[in-house]
């Protein structure tokens, strides 16, 4: 069973109340967050820091790169910032209808300001030339998040488990999983790096499948 199930299911059978309540709601949370690092692992940016409320009923989150400019070339900047915004909730409705819309939507406010905001930034009043542009984003983001969907959970599961991952443990994680910038430029990845994925189901539709069975 993949560890990311182990631990919701600890969570959700846990004999403090509050944790058992809050298990799918932190699932959803750690599932968005995760998205949101896939892809700036996806794009070779580093993450500075990454946290989940593990507390709250409501959840939160956030993962945080250091400044664009520096790490992205100019002409993807743009892609980069867009495919991430959207990155946080596309992942969480790969798993719909586990996941709760209410909260899809209403975790979603932020990054949806940001990719307005960038819309805006990119193309004024141009209505259509906003719409293309997200559109674009919108295929980007679902294909890195369904080919990296492995790496969605195992990241996700870290999160599920430590809650705050600092700048120097992000680097870690990256490393477990043969993910981000320090991943080798070719798709290979080092035989426990392989491993360690493999814990995790390769498809939201496997771990969909899998909620829907134990819920």
């Amino acid at each position: 069973m993949s560890p990311l199930l182990v631990e919701y299911i600890r969570r959700r059978n846990s004999l403090n109340i509050s944790t058992a309540r809050n298990a799918r709601e932190l699932l959803s949370v750690c599932i968005h967050e995760a998205g949101h690092w896939t892809v700036f692992a996806h794009y070779r940016v580093p993450v500075t820091y990454a946290i989940v409320d593990r507390g709250s009923r409501s959840g939160g989150g956030i993962v945080q790169p250091p400044d664009l400019t520096c790490l992205v070339p100019e002409e993807m900047k743009a892609e980069v910032e867009c495919v991430a915004a959207l990155a946080g909730t596309i992942a969480e409705r790969a798993l719909i209808p586990f996941m709760d819309m209410e909260n899809i939507r209403f975790g979603s406010q932020r990054d949806k300001q940001d990719a307005q905001q960038l819309l805006y930034r990119l193309h004024g009043s141009n209505r259509d030339a906003r719409k293309s542009f997200m559109e674009k984003c919108v295929l980007i983001t679902d294909q890195i998040i369904r080919q990296n969907w492995s790496s969605v959970e195992a990241l996700a599961f870290e999160l599920m488990k430590h809650g705050r991952i600092c700048y120097s443990k992000c680097g870690v994680v990256e490393r477990r999983y043969g993910i981000g910038r320090d991943a080798p430029a070719t798709p290979t990845r080092s035989k426990s790096a392989q491993q360690n994925l493999a814990a995790f189901h390769s498809s939201p539709d496997a771990l969909l499948a899998a909620l829907l069975i134990i819920s």
